[in-house]
C-alpha cells in the first residue's frame, strides 16, 4: 500500500517517488501574486527561469548543461514568472512542497512527496510523543490515512490532526 498515492489520504495531493528518481518540476505564478516555494527533505537546482507571457523566449534564463546549479530548498517565484527546478529523490520520507505564504498553503498550494516509501518503512521511526498525540485524539497509527489496514477505505479519515497542548484526560 505504501507505493499508492491514495494511501496517504485523499486530500494530500501525494506523489510517490522511487529512490534515486530525478524529478523536474515547473513552478509558476499565473497571476501577479508571488510565491516563496519551499521543499522539505530535498535540495533542488534551478534549471530555468522566465516570464509566463514570454512567447519568444527572449527573457528566458537557462543554466548551461556544463554548469552545476546551486542547490537550495526555497525559491521565490515572482508574479507572472516561472522556474524549472530539479532534484534527486534520495532522502526516504514524507516531504511537503508548499508556498510559505500561509494562506496560500491553506488554499491548496501544498503537496506531498512520498520518497522511497519502502525504504521509509524500514528506516523511519515515529517518535513516541507523536504516537501519544495520536492516541489521545483517537487517531489510529497503522494502516492508511484512515487507520484501515485492508485496502483504500477512507471512511474514518480525520480532517486535520490538531496538536494537543495539554492532556485532555488530566482534568
Amino acid at each position: 500500500m505504501a507505493t499508492s498515492p491514495i494511501t496517504y489520504g485523499p486530500d494530500t495531493n501525494t506523489h510517490v517517488l522511487k529512490y534515486g528518481e530525478i524529478i523536474e518540476m515547473l513552478l509558476w505564478s499565473p497571476t501577479n501574486l508571488p510565491h516563496p516555494i519551499h521543499l522539505h527533505g530535498h535540495a533542488f537546482q534551478i534549471i530555468e527561469k522566465g516570464f509566463t507571457n514570454d512567447t519568444t523566449g527572449q527573457y528566458r534564463k537557462q543554466v548551461p548543461a556544463t554548469n552545476a546549479p546551486l542547490k537550495r530548498d526555497t525559491i521565490f517565484i515572482p508574479g507572472e514568472e516561472y522556474a524549472i527546478v530539479r532534484f534527486r529523490a534520495n532522502n526516504p520520507g514524507l516531504w511537503s512542497l508548499h508556498c510559505h505564504i500561509t494562506w496560500h498553503s491553506g488554499m491548496g498550494l501544498i503537496m506531498l512527496f512520498a520518497s522511497a516509501p519502502e525504504m521509509m518503512q524500514e528506516s523511519v521511526q515515529v517518535p513516541d510523543g507523536v504516537l501519544e498525540q495520536c492516541r489521545l485524539q483517537g487517531i489510529l497509527t497503522s494502516g492508511n490515512a484512515a487507520g484501515n489496514n485492508g485496502g483504500f477505505n477512507y471512511a474514518a479519515a480525520p480532517n486535520d490532526p490538531y496538536l494537543l497542548v495539554e492532556d485532555p484526560l488530566s482534568n
